[in-house]
């Protein structure tokens, strides 16, 4: 799930118009932080991950820089994570950032569909379609999390991919 969605997110960014990008991705567990470096791609603006343990995300870790540095020094832009529990001294400074949260990406057909590309990926045809229609006609406070759904497209893969093999081992 927390690979899928990171993915999903990765590639929201880089579909975004515009060179120099200044994105805010707060209160997202190490997982789903995670997800999104191992997704994170050279042409995509510098990704900084503010978290407990910053071992985990070797040269995305937030270390020896203020938000507010890290500002300065990315002029190409940055997109800046802030997992769970932690807090920047300088939050004030990172107001200009845009606001970018997993929930997002179920605000539109487009983000939905992003998620169930990513790998492994799942057709969005047939019963997909209805959940689809579903949860974009949801409001918003009825909708799953963004987890939620990747967690659903991951089951469906994995049965896909289950369903596969037994055909083959017949």
């Amino acid at each position: 799930m927390s690979g899928r969605l990171g993915a999903a997110l990765a590639e929201h960014i880089r579909r975004m118009p515009g060179r120099t990008k200044f994105i805010l991705i707060e209160g997202v567990d190490m997982s789903l932080a995670e997800g999104i470096a191992r997704a994170w791609r050279d042409d995509l603006p510098r990704l900084a991950i503010a978290s407990g343990k910053p071992e985990r995300f070797g040269r995305y870790a937030l270390t020896g820089v203020s938000g507010t540095g890290l500002r300065n020094l990315s002029g190409d832009g940055v997109v800046l994570v802030i997992c769970t529990g932690v807090q920047l001294p300088d939050r004030q400074s990172l107001s200009r950032f845009a606001s970018l949260e997993p929930a997002d990406m179920l605000r539109d057909p487009e983000g939905f569909t992003l998620i169930a590309q990513q790998a492994p990926a799942v057709e969005v045809d047939g019963p997909v379609r209805m959940v689809r229609q579903a949860i974009m006609s949801a409001g918003e406070a009825d909708r799953p999390s963004a987890g939620t759904v990747a967690a659903y497209f991951d089951a469906l893969a994995a049965d896909g991919l289950r369903r596969s093999c037994s055909r083959h081992d017949s």
